[in-house]
């Protein structure tokens, strides 16, 4: 495949010289896109979402129940008659919902007093084997 570029138009010619596409260009430098194949079955690539999907998030995921209502209500102007099936819940609202669990509570609580007594404990008994009789030096003083 090979790309044309001229300051009128863009073509697109295939392996066997043949214009596959051509794209007029305007004002703005965008080009409008133009099937030059007899048969037409070229076709834009588009994905559809489910309509009730699309409205249930541009109602900033109103749940099924709300929206069904909203339908029989005719509460928003502009929506159209859904069939909504129950029990469908879209990924983003179920990874909402979900809750985190509580850790396990600990058997045995070490209370802060307990814990400076142990190390208090600990300390003092390093503390008295290496001690040694240090007379102070009375000319220090003086």
């Amino acid at each position: 495949m090979k790309v044309n570029f001229t300051k009128t138009e863009c073509l697109v010619i295939n392996e066997k010289g043949e214009v596959v596409m051509k794209g007029t260009r305007s004002k703005d430098n965008c080009y409008l896109w133009v099937s030059e194949e007899n048969n037409n079955s070229s076709t834009c690539l588009t994905s559809k979402e489910n309509e009730v999907k699309l409205w249930h998030q541009k109602l900033r995921r109103l749940n099924l129940r709300g929206l069904k209502r909203a339908i029989t209500e005719e509460a928003i102007r502009g929506l159209p008659k859904l069939q909504i099936e129950e029990g469908n819940i879209c990924g983003e609202c179920q990874v909402r919902k979900q809750t985190r669990m509580s850790h396990q509570k600990l058997q045995h609580l070490v209370t802060s007093k307990v814990m400076m007594e142990s190390i208090n404990v600990v300390i003092d008994d390093s503390s008295t084997d290496s001690i040694t009789d240090v007379e102070p030096d009375v000319e220090a003083f003086d």
